[in-house]
């Protein structure tokens, strides 16, 4: 690139020289120039291209929300019962196992130069929680992820191949499950938020009054928001009659504006979701642990050259776990994840072997992935490795010790199958 720099100024020199003696003319002489600054700036452009593509790839974290689903449950009220979902509530639906089965195929893309191209139990550590619909969440991706070649086909006419997924009950899954105890946190939680909380029911208190008797609550509120919601907005998508007070239009206090109660529900659902863990300290007593697993385990691919799973390990989760998960690594901005909603945390090495981390969020099914941006690792979306460990030192939790201290778990021994150790 020098070189050619050089001779082209050496062309602009001469073509200088030669105007002066009226060899060139004018017009001439800034088409030359134009020309060959139009040159230089594709040869800086592909200087740089190839500069950004001598950073390797060489481990992930990928952790994601379930697929779509049948409720969790319903409200008092609601005439349809359970009996009116196939499998019953919270099980996943044909539709969310398709989510997810499309998530494998674009990770599959995404990692055609980090995964082999046959599954290798050596390079990935897959952990779900301990529910079913992450669990068979994690089963059709990874049929979209890894489908089977050549020897791995066992039945020409099934293409699917069995991968292990990993599970711990949910009251010991600190890793990965909000609802693992912790009074620690109700307490914060519940000194953070008290306040919130009543001012949110006093500003909708039309609203809730109204909501009571059609619900068959004893008394509404935001904490009901979310199971209220999920119940309209599932069996809306599920081409079922919702009651008429759902599409009524209501003014919805905090923006201002007339909208319908199920929008109005879905906010309220929304912001109740955030509550819990919009502070560094609530974001770290649920998922400290797990961004302190994040950290070690890209820690150990740097300085342990046998370390395994060697390529990715990958999450299969809820909703609350990647809300408390971006709050604990202070990305921005906050999304709500939708089903099969997807983080992927990427750790580089660029041309000078020196380590960087990336971030990457994919919004749902049949979307593209985008980088997320990270404030206290600068402006851009590359996070060097030394500072990304910096900046997480205070949210990470890195040992099932500290969970207990931190969590004030007393009197209570958590069994060796909650510690983090990827074993294949």
């Amino acid at each position: 690139l020098v070189t050619v720099l050089f001779s082209v100024c050496d062309l602009l020199f001469s073509c200088i020289i030669l105007s002066q003696i009226k060899m060139f003319t004018t017009l001439t002489l800034r088409r030359w120039i134009t020309c060959y600054a139009v040159l230089i700036c594709c040869l800086i452009k592909a200087q740089t291209v190839k500069i950004e593509n001598t950073s390797e790839l060489i481990f992930t974290h990928v952790i994601y929300r379930h697929g779509h689903r049948n409720p969790l449950g319903t409200y008092p009220n609601d005439p349809y019962k359970e009996d009116a979902w196939i499998n019953g509530y919270r099980q996943l639906t044909p539709y969310g196992c398709q989510q997810l089965h499309e998530l494998g195929q674009y990770l599959r893309k995404r990692y055609q130069n980090l995964l082999s191209n046959n599954y290798t139990a050596s390079e990935i550590y897959v952990r779900s929680t301990d529910t079913d619909r992450t669990l068979c969440s994690a089963s059709c991706n990874l049929a979209g992820l890894f489908p089977p070649h050549g020897k791995q086909i066992w039945n020409p006419s099934v293409l699917w191949q069995p991968i292990p997924i990993h599970t711990v009950k949910g009251k010991e899954d600190y890793l990965l499950k909000r609802s693992a105890p912790c009074p620690k946190y109700d307490e914060v939680f519940k000194k953070q938020t008290k306040k919130v909380i009543k001012q949110i029911n006093t500003l909708y208190t039309g609203l809730f009054e109204y909501l009571t008797p059609l619900t068959g609550y004893k008394h509404f509120s935001i904490e009901k928001t979310a199971q209220l919601h999920n119940s309209l907005s599932l069996e809306k998508q599920a081409g079922m009659k919702l009651p008429v007070w759902a599409d009524e239009i209501w003014p919805d206090p905090l923006s201002g504006t007339m909208k319908p109660i199920i929008d109005i529900l879905e906010n309220l659902k929304q912001t109740h979701k955030m509550l819990l863990f919009n502070s560094p300290e609530k974001a770290r007593l649920k998922f400290g642990f797990l961004v302190g697993t994040i950290v070690e385990a890209m820690r150990d691919k740097l300085n342990k050259p046998s370390f395994k799973p060697s390529k990715m390990i990958m999450y299969s989760a809820h909703e609350g776990t990647l809300l408390g998960l971006i709050h604990a690594l202070s990305i921005s901005p906050i999304v709500y994840p939708p089903f099969a909603a997807c983080y992927m945390i990427e750790l580089y090495k660029d041309a000078n072997e020196i380590p960087f981390v990336e971030i990457h969020y994919r919004n749902g099914s049949n979307s593209e992935a985008k980088p997320v941006h990270m404030p206290t690792c600068g402006n851009g979306y590359r996070c060097p490795w030394e500072i990304f460990q910096k900046v997480l030192e205070p949210n990470s939790i890195n040992s099932i010790d500290e969970v207990q201290q931190a969590c004030k778990i007393r009197n209570t021994s958590l069994p060796n199958s909650v510690i983090r150790k990827f074993k294949i």
